[in-house]
């Protein structure tokens, strides 16, 4: 970024990493403020290896002004997969969920769930579960998310029935939605249907 008369340098892996670097070349007399993202539970923050303390205003929090040459910030945002849920009024996304990471929404495509059809996946609730993991095809450094998960299998090919389908356990990937369809056409789903807790009707 440069400004008339000064520019600073930043670097840092961010979306997919939380730890970012702000570098001050020239200095100057100015005041620098960070955003704090509100989904972002824990964070950390030092001026040339000192810790900053401080609470952000309006979503920002200050690091100060009269810059050296050379001076460099350190913002570490903690990024943990998290679930969030629609307002009961959008019918279509009752009893569903969304998964994110950081700033970045997730999205279930068939290239990685075996299959078009994403409505018989069910992903788990607890964001705990999810791991990081690297997937075929994406550009070097995309985070995908993975966990166990359930598939419903038909025991009838009719199209309606009284028998429950059964469960089927199964590995959920989920990846950044900017990156749908970069692989090629596929299905794509970002509301999933979910449950909590262990499954224990599931086929082995």
């Amino acid at each position: 970024y440069r400004a008339p008369g000064r520019y600073i340098r930043v670097s840092g892996k961010y979306p997919y990493e939380g730890a970012i670097s702000i570098e001050f070349p020239e200095g100057g007399d100015f005041e620098f403020a960070l955003r704090i993202p509100g989904w972002c539970r824990q964070w950390s923050l030092r001026k040339n290896g000192k810790k900053l303390s401080g609470k952000p205003v309006e979503g920002y929090i200050s690091c100060g002004r009269n810059w050296r040459p050379g001076d460099v910030v350190e913002l570490d945002l903690e990024m943990v997969p998290r679930i969030v849920y629609a307002h009961e009024k959008v019918h279509e996304n009752a009893g569903r969920a969304a998964l994110m990471r950081g700033p970045l929404l997730y999205a279930f495509e068939s290239t990685d769930n075996a299959g078009d059809c994403l409505s018989s996946l069910l992903i788990p609730e607890d964001p705990a579960v999810y791991r990081i993991a690297r997937v075929r095809g994406l550009p070097a450094g995309t985070v995908a998310l993975k966990a166990a998960g359930f598939r419903e299998v038909r025991q009838s090919e009719a199209l309606y029935g009284t028998t429950p389908p059964a469960l089927r356990k199964c590995t959920v990937t989920a990846i950044p939605y900017a990156m749908w369809e970069n692989r090629g056409p596929c299905s794509m789903q970002v509301w999933m249907r979910k449950f909590a807790g262990e499954r224990h009707d599931a086929i082995k």
